[in-house]
């Protein structure tokens, strides 16, 4: 049995699709990925979980994408590396 994601308690089953709260969800599920394959002990498994942190890390990049087109706001993987610190300040 590989690592739990929490799926009983997680935002797909929580009642709420807020895509934002989706894209954060998926951020976090890839950098778990990435954790795993880190401590993956053979090759194979180290390519599953990159793998598996590539497909979060999309589906990361698709809720934006999609809250950007409900909101109309650029979407943040479309912001310039500048752009996002001063947003964010």
């Amino acid at each position: 049995i590989g690592p739990s994601f929490g799926y009983g308690t997680d935002a797909f089953t929580s009642g709420y699709l807020n895509p934002m709260d989706l894209a954060d969800e998926f951020r976090a599920r890839a950098q778990r990925c990435l954790k795993y394959a880190q401590a993956a002990p053979t090759i194979e498994s180290q390519t599953h979980w990159l793998s598996m942190a590539q497909l979060w890390h999309n589906m990361a990049g698709y809720s934006d994408e999609q809250e950007a087109r409900l909101t109309g706001a650029v979407p943040p993987t479309l912001l310039k590396a500048g752009d996002r610190q001063e947003s964010d300040a």
